[in-house]
């Protein structure tokens, strides 16, 4: 794990905002494995999977001074901001929120960081949704048109503006923080039980020894282990600090021919599981305007991180599955995170150049 990094994060105090949420969990192991010293920020208490291996703080996003208190004491010299609101039908609800969360909470993030001396690198999350939708066959390429469709899309779009903007006006020095930003499909993996999410309806259907429901089985979407997702956020925090030619915003994605079906996903999931576990299609006026095809081109990682997916989809869903299996038979869910992770790091593909 050190020399995958080449020792970038030991030692390093690394700032982590949305630290108790689902990437933001698994990014943090990783970090800790790799020698960092982690200071979480996170409107909510670590729960089940608090540890002593990193400091937590608990604060909302959007109070300033709070948070500036935490970059004050801690000076870190990286930081990554997945603190955010994520799910599209709590939006529609409560679309103030929102847009506060994801626009001030970038800003006060980045007005910290301003304000901050000793921060070298800042990445940035963002989402795979809010790509214009267009009717064509490739993926979605980051230079392509980004445009909010309804509330939680637009608040993205909108803190992505202000990241751009502040990296134009504000950190645009050979000495300043390099910031970025990644764009990352739908992650998935152990723990993750965010409403919603196709495969946290499939693991409260295995608890519940029931049927899965499938809302849009025909919509195409970028099926990613977390793992991936970090491993790619660690790379760009290193590489564009090293390399400034390198901020920009990076999708972090299966292959095009890995990007699967919901259906087809759920039922690789009930293979996975066993126990006779099966699936259907059930109508729910909510999805009807769900977009039918999101592909994101991972060509510009590969090509400059030298990024590739380590595991395949079916791999993906094994790995869950024993996850969450692991964690009903009493195992602790750091203890098969960090197992985990351990086999992610010794079969971990890489390239050695670029794929042109």
């Amino acid at each position: 794990m050190m020399r995958l990094f080449g020792d970038y994060y030991k030692g390093k105090t690394v700032l982590v905002t949305g630290h108790t949420g689902f990437v933001g969990y698994w990014l943090c192991r990783v970090l800790i494995h790799a020698g960092a010293k982690v200071v979480g920020y996170s409107l909510d208490e670590p729960g089940k999977a608090a540890t002593n291996e990193l400091i937590s703080i608990v604060g909302d996003i959007r109070d300033k001074e709070y948070l500036r208190k935490a970059f004050d004491e801690y000076t870190p010299e990286i930081v990554f901001h997945l603190a955010a609101q994520t799910q599209k039908d709590q939006a529609r609800f409560a679309p103030l929120y929102t847009y506060e969360t994801n626009i001030l909470g970038t800003l006060n993030v980045l007005e910290s960081v301003r304000n901050t001396s000793g921060v070298k690198s800042v990445v940035v999350a963002s989402s795979s949704n809010i790509y214009q939708e267009e009717q064509w066959a490739w993926a979605y390429r980051e230079n392509d048109v980004i445009k909010g469709e309804e509330p939680l899309s637009d608040s993205i779009v909108c803190s992505e503006s202000i990241v751009n903007t502040y990296r134009n006006t504000y950190f645009n020095k050979v000495n300043s923080p390099a910031v970025s930003i990644v764009r990352f499909g739908n992650a998935f993996g152990g723990g993750d039980y965010t409403e919603g999410k196709l495969l946290t309806e499939c693991i409260a259907a295995a608890r519940e020894s029931r049927v899965i429901d499938v809302h849009n089985s025909n919509g195409i979407r970028p099926y990613i282990h977390v793992l991936d997702v970090v491993r790619g956020i660690l790379l760009l925090a290193d590489r564009h600090c090293q390399e400034k030619i390198l901020v920009g915003e990076y999708n972090f994605s299966p292959d095009y021919d890995n990007c699967a079906l919901n259906g087809d996903i759920a039922m690789l999931f009930c293979k996975e599981w066993g126990e006779n576990m099966s699936s259907r299609y059930k109508y729910d006026n909510n999805y009807e305007n769900d977009r039918l095809k999101i592909r994101l081109d991972n060509s510009k990682s590969k090509n400059l991180l030298l990024w590739v997916p380590n595991w395949n989809l079916k791999e993906s869903i094994a790995r869950l599955v024993k996850w969450e299996k692991s964690v009903i038979n009493g195992v602790s869910a750091n203890e098969i995170t960090d197992r985990q992770i351990n086999d992610y790091f010794s079969e971990m593909k890489t390239l050695k150049s670029p794929c042109l």
